[in-house]
């Protein structure tokens, strides 16, 4: 074999050499793309869960609220109709009875008001339902956050093994994106 023949074998090789290790990095580079897009699509459906969070989180301190201002008011009422049924004694005439029994009967109706569905007990149920709403929303927002900043590192360590040449930097990359993928996934349906 004279020098020209092993000149020509040996760039054979280095081409056969260049030509596999750019067949991984675009292997890697294509990784890093599609990981990028999912993350970008976990990380507004994250905000998305983060923004029903923040509504239902209002929502549940307003309800709490109105039930506040409802239990004050039937405290109220309730002592005034005592100030005046004691104030007032057995032989006291009917307006001063009358007003008695309309302070009663509004302190039983903050307590409860089927008919208009804002009485505290309905209060209570709706703030303890949307608290519940509220929990979920906030449940699916760390998951899919969870997801999301696993799918940036194997972005970064996907770039890493173009940058270095380690094949199993590629590999850790794609199986964490994978992972951190299906359980975006999971806490976006709400399995987790």
């Amino acid at each position: 074999m004279d020098n020209v023949e092993l000149a020509q074998e040996n760039l054979e090789k280095a081409e056969r050499r260049e030509h596999s290790e750019l067949g991984w990095t675009k292997h890697a580079a294509i990784l890093i793309a599609v990981l990028a897009a999912i993350a970008v699509i976990v990380e507004m459906s994250a905000n998305d869960a983060q923004t029903a969070y923040l509504s239902r989180h209002v929502l549940v301190a307003d309800t709490w609220a109105q039930y506040q201002g409802k239990s004050t008011r039937r405290v109220v009422l309730s002592e005034a109709a005592d100030i005046m049924e004691s104030t007032a004694g057995t032989n006291s005439d009917q307006a001063i009875r009358s007003r008695i029994e309309a302070a009663r009967s509004e302190a039983n109706r903050m307590q409860t008001d089927p008919a208009k569905g804002d009485g505290m007990e309905q209060l209570q149920r709706r703030a303890t339902a949307e608290a519940r709403v509220r929990d979920h929303a906030l449940a699916r927002h760390e998951g899919l956050e969870l997801g999301a900043r696993g799918l940036q590192v194997a972005v970064v360590l996907s770039g890493l093994s173009i940058v270095t040449g380690a094949v199993w930097l590629f590999a850790v990359s794609g199986v964490l994106g994978a992972v951190s993928a299906v359980y975006a996934l999971l806490a976006a349906i709400s399995v987790i």
